[in-house]
């Protein structure tokens, strides 16, 4: 009579658990939350995470997109003396806003769902974590300033306890002057010398305005300029040669970052490069708090191979950009740097 008391008793807790699913954000976009974010909230069950909560302090997290339609999360964070990185994949799953991923370090599964977001400001997110036969909740709360709003941290701590977190398990973490910590990813050199444009795509409304004039290859070119990383364009429009120069600040694994006047700061992310190809993906947050993404495609030498400029047609769709936002260029007189 125990034993079936017991299992009926299981059965209704599982029940229970089922009809708690937690809902995902409701017609998620995966290419707006991509770029920088802040850790400002974590709450979770597990005993690991309340054996390190007062040590815990705000991570910066940099989103960007893998070539086959994933998301790379790196997250940097203080640690005793030094900055420490960690990086997982977010494989995509059948449902937009859900997302598995396995940590390379301890081997724990885990079960990502995004609740909610306006993609401008907050995520935020909630998983389940599993190892072996233990399994924990976790919430986290990102933004992308260090400060948010006080309803923001009450909507995080109402939605961590509604699902059975205690103030114990929950932590807003303190600020850090930690940056996102340079590592030994793509290395610079690859990228130094000159390049031809094959290929553009953007959703920014000044590109709108002036692909028109975008017909001829660019030129862009990446030299260094004592410790800065200089990356130049030239192109030809109907006014004549046309060039601009920005200053990159390498912050590793691929990443670079920007800031234009007027245009907002920027995170360039280099999702693959041979000696005679390179794709790269820009992401913009844009003074009006707008996101922007830009996708280029460049050569060195030979053409792409047969099939390379509908591979990026396919890839700019599946980022969320139409096909009105995609120039091929024409070959033509170019703007070369000396």
């Amino acid at each position: 009579m125990r034993i079936l008391l017991a299992l009926s008793l299981v059965a209704i807790c599982c029940s229970l658990w089922v009809g708690a699913e937690v809902l995902i954000q409701p017609d998620f976009q995966k290419e707006k939350v991509l770029g920088k974010w802040y850790g400002i909230g974590l709450a979770s069950n597990s005993n690991w995470f309340q054996g390190k909560k007062n040590h815990m302090k705000m991570c910066t997290t940099i989103i960007t997109p893998t070539a086959d339609g994933n998301m790379e999360v790196t997250a940097t964070f203080p640690k005793m003396d030094r900055c420490e990185k960690k990086t997982m994949t977010y494989i995509k799953t059948e449902q937009p806003g859900r997302f598995r991923a396995k940590s390379p370090r301890y081997g724990s599964e885990h079960d990502m769902r995004v609740v909610e977001t306006n993609y401008d400001e907050f995520i935020l997110m909630y998983t389940l974590k599993t190892k072996g036969p233990e399994t924990n909740q976790i919430v986290s709360l990102f933004a992308r300033d260090k400060d948010v709003r006080p309803e923001l941290l009450d909507k995080f701590q109402s939605f961590a306890k509604a699902q059975g977190l205690t103030d114990e398990n929950i932590l807003i973490l303190p600020h850090t002057e930690c940056a996102v910590a340079p590592t030994c990813g793509p290395p610079v050199t690859p990228l130094m010398g000159e390049w031809v444009g094959v290929a553009v795509a953007s959703d920014c409304p000044m590109f709108s305005a002036m692909k028109a004039e975008m017909k001829t290859e660019p030129v862009v070119k990446f030299w260094k300029d004592g410790a800065n990383l200089i990356c130049g364009t030239g192109f030809r429009t109907s006014k004549g040669c046309q060039k601009r120069e920005i200053t990159l600040k390498e912050n590793g694994n691929g990443h670079f970052t920007y800031s234009v006047p007027q245009m907002g700061d920027s995170v360039m992310t280099i999702l693959s490069i041979t000696p005679t190809l390179c794709l790269a993906h820009t992401l913009t947050n844009a003074p009006d708090g707008k996101v922007y993404i830009e996708l280029q495609f460049f050569k060195r030498g030979a053409e792409p191979p047969e099939g390379a400029k509908k591979q990026f047609s396919d890839y700019a769709i599946k980022l969320g950009l139409k096909e009105d936002n995609i120039v091929f260029f024409e070959k033509g007189e170019k703007c070369h740097f000396k």
